[in-house]
């Protein structure tokens, strides 16, 4: 008797049990980083929160519109990972990607330091929640912006076109990086020419790594080394 009761509960909770392992494995193969990468969005997320606490003073209605960003990306995101792939926000084929994003990150740092030594420039100033924003959620935010959704963009626009084609990929990397240094600096001279520079070099790495990630992490980098400077300064 018994026995049979515990063979009743077993079989009803085999269905349960199913659907369960359905709906975690349709989870976890929505993308092919889509917890690593929801992590990291989270752990930016809560590092803008906690360390610029003027966000709360602002007005609701932009959280409203990035709730709703927040909402549909997700939702692409759990329709086999199509917006993130788009954006090019996966791991890299190759793990040694990471490294070179890392060190070339640092390495174009320390020629733009030299740059604006040579020039006599100032790298201006800023508040630490402001620098601890450059290489948390910054890099992120920008990245998935012009080396994901205007990299991608300019290139399938680019490939609609038969003349251009070849040049795709120039293209891509020229205009995402015009418009990260239009973004940046309104001015015309070394300041311009810096940011589209450094433009150019996280849009490289992300085509040769084919990784927006590997972006994110070269521009964190470069703004860890650049804060660090400011921070001395």
């Amino acid at each position: 008797m018994v026995g049979s009761r515990v063979g009743q509960t077993h079989a009803r909770m085999q269905p349960m049990t199913s659907l369960l392992r359905r709906a975690f494995s349709r989870f976890l193969d929505s993308t092919p980083n889509y917890v690593e990468v929801t992590a990291v969005l989270a752990v930016a997320l809560i590092a803008r929160l906690l360390y610029l606490p003027e966000i709360w003073k602002a007005d609701p209605r932009p959280f409203v519109a990035v709730a709703l960003f927040v909402s549909v990306f997700l939702y692409a995101c759990v329709d086999r990972g199509r917006l993130f792939t788009y954006f090019g926000w996966a791991k890299p084929p190759q793990p040694v990607s990471w490294l070179y994003a890392l060190l070339s990150g640092v390495l174009a740092a320390i020629v733009v330091l030299s740059v604006v030594r040579i020039a006599h420039m100032s790298l201006g100033a800023a508040s630490r929640e402001r620098l601890l924003y450059g290489v948390t959620l910054g890099p992120i935010l920008e990245e998935v912006f012009f080396r994901g959704a205007a990299f991608s963009v300019i290139d399938v626009t680019a490939c609609s076109v038969k003349s251009l084609a070849r040049l795709r990929i120039p293209l891509a990397i020229i205009g995402s990086s015009l418009l990260f240094a239009l973004a940046h600096t309104k001015t015309v001279g070394i300041p311009l020419f810096l940011f589209f520079g450094t433009g150019s070099l996280y849009a490289m790495m992300r085509w040769r790594s084919n990784s927006t990630a590997t972006a994110a992490l070269m521009h964190a980098a470069y703004n860890a080394v650049i804060a660090l400077a400011m921070l001395r300064a």
